[in-house]
C-alpha cells in the first residue's frame, strides 16, 4: 500500500510539471496568440511590447517589466500586476473588473472579480477611459455598492486618468502627484494618505470618498464633486476650488489657509480645528456648517452665509467666537 501511494505521488508530480508551463513557454504563446488568459507571467519583459486588445484574464506579472507596452483596449481583468513596471504603458480603454449580479438569488450573489495592482509603477502611463472600478446592484434591495482594484502605494504620478472609472478602488498612499484625473470618477474609494500634489482634479467626481490626510497642494480641483468625502487633516494649501460642491464634507484638521472659496457650497461641512486663516469665502454658504475650534483669522467672509454655522473656540476676524458653545 505504501509503495502504491509513492507511485500515486511521483505520478501526479510528473503530470504537474510536465503540464505546467513556465513564464518563458507563455511568454512565446502571447506573443504569438495575442492572448494567454490565467498565466504564469512572473517577471517577464514585454517592454515596448504591442499587446493592445490582448486576452490577459487572470494573467500574473508579479515584478514584471511592461514600460511602454500597448495594452490599449486589453482585457485585464483579475490580473496580478504586484511590483510590475509598466511606466510609460498605454492603458487607455482596458478593462480591469467584470461584475455579474445573479438575478433571483435569495442571498443576491453577485460575481465579482477585479485586479491586485498594488504597489505598481504606472509613472506616466495613460489609463484614460480605463475601467478600475464598478458600481452595481446588490441583494433584492437593489443596493448600490461599488467594487475597485486594490492600487494601494501604486507609482501612478504623471499618469493620464482622465474619465477613468475608479469606483471603489482602493488608493490608498498611492503616488497621483502631478496626475491628470480630469472628469475622472472616484466614488465611495479609498484615497487616505494618497499624494494628489500638483494634480489636475477638474470635474473629477469622490462623492463619499475616503480622502483622510491626503496631499491635495496645489491640486486643482475646480467644478469637482466633493459632497461628503472625507478630507480630514488633508493639506490643501495653494489648491484651485473654483465651483467645487463641498457639501457636508468632513474638513476637520484640514488646511485651507489662504486659499479662494468664494461662493462655494459648503453647506453643513465640518471645520472643526480646520485652519482658514486668509481664506477667501466671500458669498460662500457656510450655512449650518461646524466651525468648532476653526482658525479663520484674517477670513473674507463678506457676504457670506454663516446662518446656522457653529462657532465655539473659534477664531474670527472679530475675536474669539464661542456663540455656538
Amino acid at each position: 500500500m505504501k509503495k502504491l501511494l509513492t507511485l500515486l505521488f511521483l505520478y501526479i508530480f510528473f503530470i504537474s510539471n510536465t503540464f505546467a508551463e513556465s513564464p518563458s513557454i507563455n511568454l512565446s504563446k502571447l506573443k504569438a496568440l495575442n492572448s494567454c488568459s490565467a498565466c504564469d507571467l512572473t517577471g517577464v519583459d514585454l517592454s515596448g511590447v504591442d499587446l493592445s486588445g490582448a486576452d490577459l484574464a487572470s494573467a500574473i506579472f508579479t515584478n514584471a517589466n511592461l514600460s511602454g507596452v500597448d495594452l490599449s483596449g486589453a482585457n485585464l481583468i483579475g490580473v496580478d500586476l504586484s511590483g510590475a513596471n509598466l511606466e510609460g504603458a498605454e492603458l487607455s480603454g482596458a478593462v480591469f473588473v467584470w461584475h455579474n449580479k445573479r438575478f433571483g438569488s435569495s442571498s443576491g450573489a453577485t460575481k465579482y472579480v477585479w485586479s491586485n495592482l498594488s504597489g505598481t509603477n504606472f509613472s506616466n502611463a495613460n489609463l484614460s477611459k480605463a475601467k478600475l472600478g464598478a458600481m452595481f446592484e446588490f441583494g433584492w434591495d437593489n443596493e448600490m455598492i461599488t467594487r475597485g482594484v486594490d492600487l494601494s502605494n501604486a507609482n501612478l504620478s504623471g499618469a493620464n486618468l482622465t474619465k477613468a472609472d475608479v469606483q471603489g478602488a482602493n488608493l490608498s498612499g498611492a503616488n497621483l502627484s502631478g496626475a491628470n484625473l480630469e472628469k475622472a470618477s472616484f466614488h465611495t474609494g479609498n484615497l487616505n494618505e494618497a499624494d494628489l500634489s500638483g494634480a489636475n482634479l477638474t470635474k473629477a467626481a469622490f462623492y463619499g470618498t475616503k480622502l483622510r490626510g491626503v496631499d491635495l497642494r496645489n491640486a486643482n480641483l475646480t467644478k469637482s464633486n466633493l459632497r461628503r468625502v472625507d478630507l480630514r487633516n488633508a493639506d490643501l494649501k495653494g489648491a484651485i476650488l473654483s465651483g467645487a460642491i463641498l457639501w457636508q464634507a468632513d474638513l476637520s484638521g484640514a488646511d485651507l489657509s489662504g486659499l479662494d472659496l468664494t461662493g462655494l457650497n459648503l453647506e453643513e461641512a465640518i471645520f472643526v480645528r480646520s485652519n482658514l486663516s486668509g481664506a477667501n469665502l466671500s458669498g460662500a454658504d457656510l450655512s449650518g456648517a461646524n466651525l468648532s475650534g476653526a482658525n479663520l483669522s484674517g477670513a473674507n467672509l463678506k457676504d457670506a452665509n454663516i446662518r446656522g454655522a457653529i462657532l465655539c473656540d473659534t477664531l474670527t476676524p472679530w475675536g474669539k467666537d464661542n456663540s455656538g458653545c
